[in-house]
């Protein structure tokens, strides 16, 4: 079996499991509602083209981006390694693309509160042909991408950085919902979405504020790895380096989200990312000359001092402080079964918000898989194990969704144990990969990246 045909089949398993993700997210809540088939016929043959506002612009790019990746695998599938010279293969993964996206918008007419248009036929064809042409100007390109990144040592490091630094901007302007005339952009500025230093819709209270600045700077952390490094240069002109990228890449992140109708605009998220890229940039640093400090004892020390921390963290940001709580019969009287669907609370908000609610709670629970880590290899008990890390936020989520069946106000999520879950399990799983690449690197090449200087402990092993 050649690397062709083992690549076009694991493209076809991909692709039967994001299709299955499109048919599951685009029917949820799964709320069945009677017509026969002869009216459901006649109703998606009067279906109309609306016209969208601002608010609905997201729900429309939201459709592209849903089959994008459904025609980019599909394509993959169909087409394979060959060259640009068979349309007809395209075509074919076109014409799949199309037929599931009819298919799902005739379906939804069965489910409420689903609303079928034009617009979104449009959207997702659309999306599927953005994801076939992507495709082919870039399937050439992804084996060697692929190679660098499995190959081990600062390359593999290098690729995986460049790939978060992709994503962090994806998703920072998700969902694309840019605003086309100056209307439109006096209407946002309007709206408290746009301040100098911190906008007026986007703090809430004191304590909620500083968690979400906090996580704008550790989320840009990473970044600060991708800066050269070398022996002269120490810290200062490194850390005069991290500001510069920083500070652009936090105004010019900043700037475009001004055009965006749900990004929020503000100078103190600029300073955040900054301060984040600054953060990635030293710890470099201090991974190359402070090593002796990170000796088992102290890491152990360390970690038990910010667990009490961290777990007021996690309550305060399920509700439990700060809120009454209630113990009487009526709190389980509202618990109701579709609640337990996947992901069946994110219908019910904005793309912008339900990827928000995402990335909050994978944040939250990211810190159990890399304490997990980081204490069992203080301890020196082998190898780390992602999935009891993802078990471990499985059950700390379990008690915090329990606990809010009896706070006013509050519901529980289901589905935040299984982004807690994945959220822990993938931390401990990426650190682990990083620690084997960086310990396997013998060969040292001046001036490298920030990334390439980290080295694992000895000690720590």
């Amino acid at each position: 079996m050649n690397g062709t045909t083992l690549s076009r089949k694991k493209l076809g398993i991909w692709l039967l499991l994001y299709l299955l993700f499109v048919v599951y997210g685009s029917l949820i809540p799964f709320d069945y509602r009677g017509h026969g088939f002869r009216e459901a016929v006649e109703l998606f043959r009067n279906i109309r083209y609306l016209e969208l506002g601002v608010a609905s612009r997201a729900d429309w790019v939201a459709n592209i981006l849903l089959y994008l990746p459904l025609g980019f695998l599909a394509a993959g599938r169909f087409q394979g390694e060959r060259s640009g010279s068979s349309p007809f293969r395209l075509l074919f993964a076109l014409a799949l693309c199309s037929a599931v996206a009819v298919a799902v918008e005739f379906v939804q007419l069965f489910f409420a509160p689903r609303t079928v248009s034009l617009n979104d036929l449009v959207a997702e064809h659309l999306g599927s042909v953005l994801g076939i042409g992507l495709w082919v100007v870039s399937h050439r390109r992804l084996p060697g991408l692929a190679s660098r990144l499995l190959e081990g040592g600062r390359e593999s490091l290098r690729v995986l950085l460049l790939l978060y630094l992709a994503v962090y901007v994806l998703l920072n302007l998700f969902p694309f919902d840019f605003l086309v005339s100056f209307e439109e952009i006096r209407d946002k500025v309007a709206g408290g979405m746009v301040g100098w230093l911190v906008a007026p819709v986007a703090c809430g209270e004191g304590l909620v504020c500083l968690l979400k600045f906090g996580a704008e700077v550790v989320a840009a952390a990473p970044i600060g790895l991708l800066l050269p490094l070398s022996e002269r240069e120490r810290l200062r002109r490194l850390l005069l380096r991290a500001l510069i990228v920083g500070a652009g890449l936090g105004v010019g992140l900043e700037l475009v989200q001004l055009f965006l109708a749900s990004g929020v605009s503000q100078g103190l998220s600029a300073l955040a990312r900054t301060a984040g890229v600054v953060l990635g940039a030293g710890t470099a640093l201090f991974a190359r000359f402070g090593r002796e400090w990170l000796i088992p004892k102290r890491v152990r020390w360390l970690l038990a001092a910010l667990l009490p921390p961290y777990l007021l963290v996690v309550m305060y940001a399920s509700g439990w402080l700060g809120n009454p709580w209630s113990f009487s019969g009526s709190a389980l009287a509202g618990l109701r079964g579709e609640m337990f669907l996947p992901f069946y609370f994110h219908y019910y908000s904005t793309e912008t918000q339900a990827m928000m609610s995402l990335v909050a709670i994978a944040g939250l629970y990211l810190p159990v898989g890399v304490g997990y880590w980081a204490f069992v290899r203080s301890r020196g008990w082998g190898r780390p194990r992602s999935a009891e890390a993802a078990v471990l936020a499985l059950l700390l989520a379990a008690v915090m969704e329990t606990g809010k069946v009896f706070v006013v106000g509050k519901h529980p999520d289901p589905t935040n144990l299984l982004i807690g879950g994945f959220s822990a399990g993938m931390a401990c799983w990426i650190l682990e990969w990083i620690r084997r690449q960086l310990a396997g690197e013998n060969v040292v090449v001046a001036p490298a990246t920030a990334m390439d200087t980290i080295r694992a402990p000895s000690s720590a092993a």
